[in-house]
């Protein structure tokens, strides 16, 4: 396992830990030979010896380097094993700068997008699906977690689990009837072992905007066996799970996950028919949904002034669907940087859209209020003599217009006085921020002294969520999340799951990024 300050393969400096999957830990990394900052991903010291986890991985890095598209992550780099050295093989990737799908759908109220964000994501994804489909790749793990967001647009990642060819290449990688993939996501043929397929691919895709849209995922979650006797029952609409949502992606996404794959279009079909429903709601109503959100989302962040203000630049949308992904820095990786605080949708599409008249009332006030004022202050500028009458309590001559100067630069203008520059504030939960890089390489120490994956997994995603609440300075979410860590730590270390140097270090900084968070 790297550690900080390493020179991989003597050329990549590693500089922090970003995230953990469940295979393979990610880090950034800086580029020594083209000076620019990229992500690595490493395969986890306990898998690496295992040949077929191995190969996975490998395979991985020749999936991503098959396809060439925007929507998709670029690979740089493939470094195999070095076992002189014991280092483990590794690929470098192109470092996103968004964060993911599932970041940004936790920093929103209800889980829910507006269709004017989500849609355009996921058509610059199908369209990015469509071309792996072209080459024959089916992707086998589309969910959030795996949509990043780019500020060059969205970008699909994570092929660990893809594959190229028939059943007999795909069988040394996994046995027969063995379901590969996040289960919430899966097609229903899936759950009973069916091969992988692009109409697969089309329905976690599909549920992947059902959730953004209605905060649900399409079906209930249980065990692969409960899921794979329900696998035929369709989800219900959208409208019905979301009611003001409407009904126009009702039929769109009806299709993407009919339980039978051969009733789903295809990836570019899907991403067509999601264009076609989003104008159908921006014109049926759309921007009342949109109103209601930016209120809630108004209203958490900054009260009922907030929310009005969101409320009434939501009721210009409709004019132009877009989405603009900008977010702190993050990877090419399914569990990785946490996401910062976005402008929210309303922000964006404040200024942009044309004149609505829910907007003259307010955008009106302010200059006659402020004509009024300068009116009243004229006036008692007039009965006081102007601003160069003598204080004598004898009236002063009224001038004439002939001496009246309309320039200003008859009269000279007090020289302003130097304003002190501001002294910079510093970031309360800098402290915290560090004590997230810590926690990180706690666990990634952990999962080399033996802890499994599914535990490291989960510690990991408790982390993302205190990292998450920190850059929304959510300071109650971070501190909630936080304990949730402690107590999680406290029963791994109690049950033995993890022992010695690893357990010391994961209590300690687990308890170190909860002291951390600064008070209220």
């Amino acid at each position: 396992m790297p550690t900080v300050g390493e020179d991989l393969a003597g050329r990549y400096r590693i500089e922090a830990p970003l995230g953990a999957g469940g295979m393979a830990t990610v880090w950034r990394a800086l580029d020594l030979r083209l000076d620019r900052a990229v992500a690595v991903k490493v395969l986890s010291p306990n898998l690496a010896a295992d040949p077929v986890l191995a190969e996975r991985f490998d395979r991985e890095a020749r999936s991503l380097a098959a396809v060439s598209h925007p929507a998709l992550v670029a690979i740089f780099d493939v470094e195999p094993a070095a076992p002189a050295t014991g280092r483990e093989p590794f690929f470098v990737m192109e470092l996103s700068s968004g964060g993911s799908l599932a970041d940004r759908l936790v920093a929103v109220p209800d889980g829910r997008l507006e269709p004017d964000e989500i849609v355009p994501i996921v058509v610059r994804i199908a369209d990015g699906l469509a071309a792996l489909h072209d080459r024959g790749i089916v992707h086998r793990d589309i969910k959030p977690h795996n949509i990043l967001l780019d500020r060059g647009g969205a970008k699909l990642a994570d092929f660990g689990l893809a594959r190229q060819g028939g059943p007999a290449e795909f069988a040394t990688l996994t046995a027969a009837g063995t379901t590969v993939g996040t289960l919430a996501y899966l097609a229903p043929e899936l759950l009973a072992g069916a091969d992988a397929t692009p109409e697969s691919d089309v329905w976690s895709l599909g549920a992947v905007v059902y959730q953004a849209l209605t905060g649900r995922l399409p079906r209930a979650s249980g065990s692969v066996a409960e899921l794979a006797e329900q696998r035929l029952v369709a989800p219900p609409a959208p409208s019905r799970v979301a009611r003001d949502l409407g009904t126009s992606f009702d039929a769109a996404l009806g299709a993407a996950l009919d339980p039978e794959p051969e009733g789903r279009p295809g990836a570019l079909a899907f991403a067509s028919a999601l264009t076609s429903a989003l104008g159908h709601w921006s014109r049926e109503g759309g921007p009342a949904r949109a109103a209601s959100l930016a209120g809630r989302a108004g209203g958490v962040a900054g009260g009922a002034a907030a929310g009005a203000m969101g409320a009434a630049a939501a009721g210009e949308r409709g004019v132009k669907a877009t989405a603009d992904p900008a977010r702190s820095q993050s990877i090419t990786e399914p569990i990785v940087a946490p996401p910062s605080a976005r402008a929210s949708t309303a922000d964006r599409e404040r200024g942009r859209a044309g004149p609505n008249p829910r907007r003259w009332g307010s955008s009106l006030l302010l200059p006659l209020l402020a004509a009024a004022a300068i009116g009243i202050l004229f006036a008692f500028l007039l009965s006081a003599g102007g601003p160069g009458a003598s204080s004598s309590s004898s009236p002063s001559p009224r001038p004439s217009p002939s001496k009246v100067s309309p320039s200003p630069s008859r009269s000279p203008s007090p020289s302003p006085s130097p304003s002190p520059s501001p002294t910079p504030t510093p970031d309360p939960y800098a402290a915290a921020r560090s004590a997230v890089t810590e926690m990180y390489a706690a666990i990634d120490q952990a999962k080399a002294s033996g802890l499994k994956g599914k535990e490291a997994n989960d510690l990991v995603r408790t982390t993302n969520s205190v990292a998450s609440a920190i850059d929304r300075r959510d300071r109650a979410a971070a501190v909630n999340a936080a304990d949730d860590l402690v107590a999680k730590v406290g029963q791994l270390v109690n049950e033995g799951r993890v022992q010695g140097a690893a357990a010391d270090r994961l209590t300690r900084d687990a308890r170190q990024l909860r002291a951390s968070i600064p008070p209220a």
